[in-house]
């Protein structure tokens, strides 16, 4: 990722630009949220403005998912159960956390429960 970003930055970008401006919704695996590049505020207004749909797939959730978690009403947030054994699932619209057995917050068995592969 970071050579790439070296070598062909100003494209690569314009190209990840031209990708978020064409899509109303976003999927995050094992993003922090923390590049402030990509996290820009034309992906801050498509997110917590236009209220595009989101989920984002991690392991362990930081400051700035938690912001995001607190500000997105169609940001799902996937990731590691306190134990490190399990899901939870949050969205800001409901009152309680989903805590699911399996390790959904892994791509593997995310994609394949969820998106049938």
């Amino acid at each position: 990722k970071y050579e790439k970003l070296l070598t062909g930055k100003s494209a690569l970008l314009e190209r990840f630009s031209n990708q978020r401006d064409r899509h109303s919704f976003f999927l995050f695996i094992g993003f922090g949220l923390n590049d402030s590049h990509i996290m820009n505020s034309d992906m801050k207004s498509k997110l917590m403005v236009k209220g595009c749909p989101a989920v984002i797939l991690t392991k362990c959730i930081n400051h700035n998912i938690k912001e995001y978690m607190e500000s997105c009403e169609n940001l799902w947030t996937v990731y590691s159960a306190d134990n490190g054994s399990g899901t939870n699932i949050y969205n800001c619209k409901y009152d309680n956390i989903l805590r699911l057995e399996c390790n959904y917050w892994e791509a593997d068995k995310f994609c394949k429960k969820f998106l049938g592969g």
